[in-house]
């Protein structure tokens, strides 16, 4: 999904912290998203790789959760409407 690609890793973390996530999940998260890199295929061959540093994971099993709950915690004031 394109939309996961514009979630900040920081709005993701304040978002983990205010639904009062368990810290050690919150670490291991932290781990995949830390020093996370690829790089592109061409018919050239393959990029050198280069660092990711917003989105989420594409493909990754806990990626559509962590988007819903980002979402949870950005519509909260708009909800009870």
């Amino acid at each position: 999904m394109k939309v996961y690609d514009r979630v900040s890793i920081d709005i993701l973390w304040k978002a983990l912290k205010k639904k009062r996530v368990r810290i050690a999940y919150i670490r291991a998260i932290k781990d995949m998203y830390e020093r996370a890199s690829t790089s592109v295929r061409t018919h050239d061959g393959a990029t050198e790789d280069f660092p990711i540093t917003i989105g989420l994971h594409q493909g990754s099993t806990p990626s559509p959760y962590l988007f819903t709950l980002v979402l949870d915690v950005l519509t909260e004031n708009i909800q009870d409407l």
